[in-house]
């Protein structure tokens, strides 16, 4: 949207965040700032800034909060790549005898698990959560769990791609900014 070009100087960066009032670490080379264009499009608009207007100020906050979106559906193509990858090294694997049916079922014993939402949930309903948590409490979208340790976190079923940890790829749970399957801080919303 705004032109790699437009912000090669410090000043023309400060320019362009304050009058489209960007948060002031916008990455203008990553998604927040990307669309989709055909060929065409993207010749005509070239290197272009437009003035601001506030029709452009929305379309560019929208653009920023389908970054979140974007990002995950791009790991996730990359997580299927090395699935894929994985899958075949396992089949020839068992093939050579190098690994058992049992070998592969004592594995899957300690990945996480589905774990069906609490009473009164719909029955079709699952939440992926690391192994040693039980859910607790629902209230819509939002479910509490807790750990053997006693530790308690709050988790979604609502879909939305930001309660996915981007380093372990889990539904949290979350204490504030800490996914408490793999200790790492993120933001839930980014």
């Amino acid at each position: 949207m705004i032109p790699l070009d437009a912000v090669a100087s410090v000043d023309a960066r400060t320019d362009i965040v304050s009058r489209y009032s960007l948060p002031t670490g916008f990455d203008f080379s990553g998604l927040e700032n990307l669309v989709p264009s055909c060929p065409r499009c993207n010749r005509l608009k070239s290197n272009q800034v437009f003035e601001p207007s506030p029709a452009l100020i929305l379309f560019i906050s929208s653009v920023r909060l389908k970054a979140s979106l974007a990002r995950h559906i791009a790991n996730s193509f990359v997580a299927d790549e090395k699935k894929e990858k994985l899958l075949a090294k396992v089949e020839a694997a068992m093939q050579r005898g190098d690994i058992t049916e049992s070998d592969i079922t004592e594995l899957f014993a300690s990945l996480p698990v589905l774990v069906r939402k609490a009473a009164g949930a719909q029955p079709d309903v699952y939440l992926q959560i690391a192994p040693g948590w039980e859910v607790v409490e629902q209230r819509g979208h939002l479910v509490t769990v807790r750990a053997s340790s006693g530790i308690t976190g709050i988790t979604s079923t609502s879909g939305d791609a930001s309660w996915i940890c981007p380093s372990c790829g889990h539904n949290g749970p979350w204490n504030g900014v800490i996914c408490l399957s793999c200790g790492r801080m993120s933001d839930p919303g980014d």
